[in-house]
């Protein structure tokens, strides 16, 4: 922003729209982002007098505006929130609202912090109590930790259903208490009562259409001798096959798996096991060995297949990226299902019960960025 040559600079709070470049363009900026605007895009971008939505769409075609447009004048009107916008060779007052603006903004943020891996040096990401939740620095201080990390802890959280719900709507979930679908997960920690396939780390519900984003586990009670939760980091898990195998990474990401999950339900998902972006980066590991049935593939492919499933089996068991950590009645774990598997650490005896639900990545990411801007209470 110092390349710059601001005219004016009016704000509103936080954010602020400046004349740039002698009229040529517009910075708008909240907090620590900045975005330059063309003079014409800001021209384009306009409502009508009459139209009061801010995300209605633009009113005037390309076309009948001129190529070369400039700023004249910026006002702010504290009484609106919003700004009012005068063009060279044009009497007419313009107004422009930080929703709009703030919408292009947003599109900077992107998928939200940096992601950080983690493996088994790494040590716990830290627990916030559940009455600090009530401050938004707070809140955005575990949003940003828990896109940063994969997964944030909360302690103290009572362990019933009122205030499972009441840390999920903080957190952004969109919904009434009867909207949320909860179970309750019983894990006996030497493997008995159907519950050994909850120890080796997985994807919770690959079979849902949509998956769940992130999923909340919030331990009810727990023996003492009950054994620890497992994370691994999808991130770290799928870097260490691509440098073993580049094959298998890439056979993985290119065939889908056919996910089930009561064998004679009919939820089921074929879907790859890692998906990445357009840049190859990461963008979510599936993984679930009970449910995974069999991948669809040529048959010349399935042999390939079959052993870089089983390599990554094998990689996400190394106790070298498996960050281990004891949780205790009222510690509530959010996990992001899109990069973190869960499992838990076998033991002798004992048992744990959980108290389960999801969230969708739209509201968890809706509230960070309300956060940021400091729009939440």
């Amino acid at each position: 922003m110092s390349t710059l040559m601001l005219d004016q600079a009016l704000k509103s709070d936080s954010v602020s729209l400046c004349v740039a470049e002698s009229g040529a363009a517009a910075v708008f900026d909240r907090g620590e982002f900045s975005r330059r605007v063309p003079a014409r895009w800001l021209r384009m971008m306009v409502l009508s007098v009459e139209e009061s939505d801010s995300f209605a769409p633009r009113p005037a075609l390309s076309t009948v505006i001129p190529t070369d447009v400039r700023l004249r004048s910026i006002s702010y009107l504290e009484e609106f929130d919003a700004w009012d916008v005068q063009f060279e060779g044009e009497n007419q007052l313009f107004r422009i609202d930080r929703d709009r603006l703030g919408a292009s903004s947003d599109m900077l943020l992107g998928d939200g912090p940096e992601q950080t891996p983690f493996n088994s040096s790494d040590q716990p990401n830290r627990q916030i109590d559940s009455e600090t939740l009530e401050s938004p620095a707070a809140v955005r201080s575990f949003l940003d930790s828990l896109l940063r990390r994969g997964y944030g802890r909360i302690r103290g959280v009572k362990t019933d259903d009122a205030s499972f719900f009441k840390i999920l709507k903080r957190l952004g979930f969109d919904g009434s208490q009867s909207q949320l679908i909860t179970e309750r997960e019983v894990l006996h920690h030497d493997g008995s009562g159907g519950s050994a396939h909850l120890l080796s780390p997985h994807t919770e519900a690959p079979h849902r259409d949509p998956m769940p984003d992130y999923h909340i586990r919030l331990c009810v009670e727990t023996s003492l001798k009950g054994g620890d939760m497992i994370l691994v980091d999808g991130l770290n898990a799928v870097n260490t096959l691509a440098m073993e195998s580049p094959i298998a990474a890439a056979e993985l990401s290119r065939w889908p798996m056919l996910f089930v999950g009561d064998r004679s339900g009919s939820e089921r998902r074929l879907v790859p096991m890692l998906e990445t972006g357009v840049d190859g980066s990461l963008r979510r590991i599936i993984f679930n060995d009970r449910a995974a049935i069999d991948f669809a593939c040529p048959d010349d492919r399935l042999g390939v297949c079959a052993e870089a499933y089983e390599l990554l089996s094998r990689v996400v068991e190394r106790e070298g990226i498996q960050n281990h950590f004891r949780v205790q009645a009222g510690d509530l774990v959010v996990i992001d299902n899109r990069r973190v598997l869960h499992g838990a650490k076998s033991g002798s005896s004992g048992e744990r019960t959980m108290l389960c639900g999801s969230m969708d990545r739209s509201h968890i990411m809706s509230t960070w960025r309300r956060a940021r801007s400091g729009d939440i209470d």
